[in-house]
């Protein structure tokens, strides 16, 4: 893993290769568990390493869209009209 071991630029494949590997890392998560033994060789070590570096990255851009989202849609909403009680105004 090259991205993992900063050998090539892992800001160019985040994009088209992040959330597909970040689900297969979910989806095979117990088999990769099984063989990362402390008594065996360090197997998938950087498929763990990128996965740990690019999921915190794919929730803050989700959360961050999410807000984009939530702020749109407060800024179509009405103003807040404050009104006063019965018989405290004159007129």
């Amino acid at each position: 893993m090259y991205f993992a071991s900063d050998l090539a630029d892992e800001g160019i494949a985040f994009t088209p290769t992040a959330v597909v590997l970040c689900m297969s890392c979910e989806y095979y998560r117990f088999f990769i568990g099984m063989h990362r033994r402390p008594d065996k060789m360090k197997l998938y070590q950087n498929l763990v390493k990128l996965y740990g570096m690019w999921r915190p990255r794919i929730e803050r851009a989700v959360l961050e869209e999410q807000a984009r989202m939530l702020e749109a849609k407060k800024q179509k909403l009405p103003a807040d009209k404050k009104g006063s009680p019965l018989g405290t105004t004159l007129g």
